[in-house]
């Protein structure tokens, strides 16, 4: 195996290390950098946005009226009467089971009519104009502190020609922002703010010769 050396070897060893206070580790951790991005919107995209941009009006008392930004105007739809009156009686049969949900969906529709967001139409004009009738049913949420129930209407619902008012219009693009970015955003303050807009989407006034598509059965 051979001899070994009896000389001590001399070694030395330089460490070099910096350190960071935990603040200013968390910040970083936390710390969001928007990078720019270039979003192309869709030919249907664009064309949504150039309804809006060329009808919308707003009205003396602040609210905004707009056109439904329909695909092919006028729409292409079928009869939708006879499926919202058939929703209609499934509904009615539900809520007979439940007297305080009855009253609470009454009151409902009536509170409709008394913010002038929904008027009756005038019989005369059931049959004559283009339109679509809007099934619409009962969605309850205990959990929830505010609204238990409310009304939700179904515009996917598929008239006799198997389109819908919602295959009839336009989607345009997402203005949101996604939602982990505004979670992030939300922690790095102390403080924050939150606040609602009482029926927001409700405050949109839609023009006169589309509202026949947005008609109801009660």
């Amino acid at each position: 195996m051979g001899t070994t050396s009896n000389t001590p070897t001399k070694m030395s060893v330089t460490m070099c290390a910096t350190t960071e206070s935990v603040d200013r580790t968390l910040q970083r951790c936390l710390d969001i950098e928007d990078v720019p991005t270039v979003v192309k919107s869709s030919p249907d995209e664009e064309e949504c946005e150039r309804i809006y941009t060329t009808t919308t009006s707003r009205q003396p008392c602040g609210r905004y009226k707009i056109h439904l930004p329909f695909k092919p105007n006028p729409p292409v739809l079928g009869d939708s009467r006879d499926q919202a009156a058939q929703r209609l009686f499934q509904l009615e049969k539900r809520l007979e089971k439940s007297p305080e949900l009855r009253n609470e969906y009454n009151e409902a529709m009536r509170e409709y009519l008394r913010t002038g967001h929904m008027r009756k139409v005038d019989p005369t004009l059931t049959d004559s104009q283009a339109s679509y009738y809007i099934p619409h049913q009962a969605v309850i949420r205990p959990e929830s502190s505010t609204t238990k129930m409310r009304i939700v209407f179904d515009a996917s619902a598929k008239t006799s020609s198997g389109r819908s008012l919602n295959d009839n219009l336009l989607c345009g693009p997402k203005l949101q922002q996604d939602l982990p970015i505004i979670v992030l955003r939300f922690h790095l303050h102390a403080i924050v703010f939150t606040s609602d807009v009482k029926q927001m989407f409700r405050q949109i006034v839609v023009t006169e010769p589309h509202r026949p598509y947005q008609r109801l059965l009660y």
